[in-house]
């Protein structure tokens, strides 16, 4: 059980219509693309800070892939960090844990488990819908059920705008998106 998933994806929200229309129709009401969460501030129970987010680990759930754990860069000796997703108690512009520093244990990924930077970010797949392939440029998590899970790729210039910082660029003066986001979803609620 994800007792904290609740209110992790209490606080995750991504703007645009798409995607929070998206998201309702697969049975997600909050969503968050993976490099609006990457080097995200990381604190611990009493609010001091330990580190910036830089992965997450994902494993196969019962209908989707569920984020397991997350990585981060620790503050004190640059080396990542592995804890599962039940010590993160909040995400709102920081991600609280429950735990303290000093109750933050040593951690490591199964072999069921793996990283969205190695194994999903800039790989090519195939859009059965388009017939071609296309690069992932990031990817859209949302809350499905009691867990925080993969809901979705960006496969558009967005994405790759999104992920170098300069997600304001992709609107026009008068406050509009400058060219359609692209996504393939991966999950249709039954």
């Amino acid at each position: 059980m994800w007792r904290t998933s609740r209110g992790i994806a209490e606080k995750i929200t991504a703007t645009g219509p798409l995607w929070v229309k998206e998201a309702a129709t697969n049975g997600s009401n909050r969503v968050s693309f993976f490099s609006q969460l990457q080097g995200m501030k990381i604190s611990d129970r009493e609010g001091n800070a330990v580190g910036k987010l830089s992965d997450l680990a994902l494993r196969p759930g019962d209908t989707l892939l569920e984020i397991s754990r997350i990585i981060y860069t620790s503050n004190i000796l640059r080396e990542k960090v592995i804890l599962p997703i039940s010590s993160v108690g909040s995400i709102n512009g920081d991600i609280r844990l429950d735990v303290s520093r000093d109750e933050i244990p040593p951690g490591r990924l199964s072999e069921n488990e793996f990283l969205v930077t190695e194994t999903i970010l800039d790989r090519q797949i195939v859009d059965i819908d388009g017939l071609k392939v296309v690069r992932v440029n990031d990817i859209l998590l949302g809350q499905v059920k009691r867990s925080l899970c993969l809901v979705g790729v960006d496969v558009g210039f967005k994405g790759i705008i999104r992920r170098l910082g300069f997600g304001g660029l992709s609107r026009r003066p008068d406050g509009k998106t400058a060219q359609p986001h692209r996504t393939l979803v991966l999950y249709r609620s039954p």
